[in-house]
């Protein structure tokens, strides 16, 4: 009975020391592929933003024309 006990406590002492040593890579890792998907998925400038909306005037445009064209306009 006590040997499961000491072994249970030296598991349980030997993973919260992994997890102090192994805990910050860990954190790290995490923190830097949460700020890569970020970085992916935000405009990176002024100018990517303008450019975005620019691409989204132009396809409506370009949509616009086409029905108009088949409408017979």
């Amino acid at each position: 009975m006590i040997n499961a006990a000491m072994y249970f406590v030296l598991g349980f002492l030997t993973a919260g020391l992994l997890m102090l040593v192994f805990g910050p890579a860990v954190w790290r890792r995490a923190v830097r592929l949460t700020r890569r998907s970020f970085e992916a998925t935000s405009p990176m400038s002024l100018a990517e933003v303008h450019a975005s909306r620019d691409q989204l005037r132009a396809e409506y445009a370009v949509k616009t024309r086409r029905l108009e064209l088949g409408a017979g306009g």
